[in-house]
């Protein structure tokens, strides 16, 4: 289920997680059950079924309860503030950002630093939904983190490209974008659309570049390594 999430797939992730629940259930295996019904809430939301997601983070936010398990009560919780607003059915920017700095506050003093990290993305994400000038800020940090715990946030590179653009840097969104799309071929995995939002960041910088300049930073940022495009989002503009 996982697996195919990664991929995109919301509604065979979801089936897949829902028989996964049913095992979980046979054998009784309580965190198994919270921890599914979890994730099926990702799954639903990357099928674009929000009521579904919902339902289903509200059910395992019990079960953790339940357990006992803070960092499940942490991180379910501040999901059900955060997902709304992502996916365009909230307006609290206050309340979806302050869950997910308690949630990464939690995490880190519980040293999960993956889940830190995904909600340092997270918040990056709700920034950029907004338009907020401090988002790509934000998905810097984010991006930096993740590499920072050994794990590249490629899908950084595309979010970082999409607010290059609205930045008025049409030849970094090109690069990053190429870069994004050039490893998103080569690895496989990427996050529904219906959760990234982002739109395509490299036709986006198309109308805005002559085609000779597009061009070259299409095809500089196709040459880029994962190392490299990761060092480059970094960088402020005229860094490099």
């Amino acid at each position: 289920g996982a697996l195919i999430y990664w991929q995109g797939d919301g509604e065979r992730a979801f089936a897949l997680y829902e028989e996964a629940l049913v095992i979980y259930r046979r054998l009784g295996d309580e965190p198994r059950i919270a921890e599914t019904l979890q994730s099926t809430a990702w799954a639903a939301v990357a099928r674009g079924d929000l009521d579904a997601a919902l339902e289903r983070a509200d059910q395992a936010l019990d079960r953790y309860r339940e357990l006992g398990d803070e960092a499940g009560i942490a991180n379910v919780g501040a999901w059900l503030r955060v997902a709304p607003f992502v996916l365009g059915r909230s307006r609290d920017l206050e309340g979806a950002l302050a869950a997910a700095d308690e949630a990464s506050e939690i995490d880190r003093r519980l040293g999960r630093m993956h889940d830190a990290a995904d909600w340092a993305g997270s918040r990056a994400f709700i920034l950029s939904t907004a338009g907020h000038p401090e988002a790509l800020a934000a998905a810097k940090a984010a991006m930096a983190l993740w590499d920072e715990i050994g794990n590249r946030g490629r899908l950084f590179l595309k979010l970082i490209a999409v607010i290059e653009l609205r930045s008025g840097h049409p030849d970094r969104a090109a690069r990053l974008g190429a870069a994004a799309d050039r490893h998103q071929e080569e690895l496989g995995g990427e996050l529904a659309e219906s959760m990234l939002r982002a739109g395509d960041p490299v036709e986006g910088a198309r109308a805005l570049l002559t085609p000779e300049a597009f061009a070259q930073a299409v095809e500089a940022g196709r040459r880029m390594t994962l190392e490299q495009a990761t060092a480059y989002a970094l960088e402020a503009p005229g860094d490099g």
